[in-house]
C-alpha cells in the first residue's frame, strides 16, 4: 500500500465554513492507495479542550499508518 498526507496551514474562509470551525489552524488531507482501491479524506487536525489547542497530527498519522486495506474478494481473485 502507498499513499500520502498533506498538512495545510493556509486556511481560507471557505475552509472555516466547510469544517464549521472559525478557529481552525490546520487541515490534514490524505489518500491511501492499494491497487485500484483508495481511501481518501481530510479533516481538522486540531481540537480545543478547555481552552487549550491540541495538535492531533501525530495521532492522525499514526492511525493512517495502521490502516490495512485489501481483504480479498473471492469474486475478483484469478482462479488459474
Amino acid at each position: 500500500m502507498r499513499g500520502y498526507a498533506v498538512v495545510n496551514y493556509n486556511i481560507t474562509d471557505y475552509d472555516r465554513e466547510v469544517y464549521k470551525n472559525k478557529e481552525i489552524k490546520k487541515i490534514i488531507s490524505f489518500c491511501l492507495i492499494n491497487g485500484q482501491d483508495a481511501l481518501c479524506g481530510s479533516g481538522d487536525a486540531g481540537v480545543n479542550i478547555n481552552g487549550k489547542n491540541i495538535d492531533l497530527t501525530p495521532y492522525i498519522l499514526k492511525s493512517l499508518e495502521s490502516v490495512e486495506m485489501g481483504i480479498a474478494n473471492p469474486l475478483f481473485i484469478n482462479k488459474e
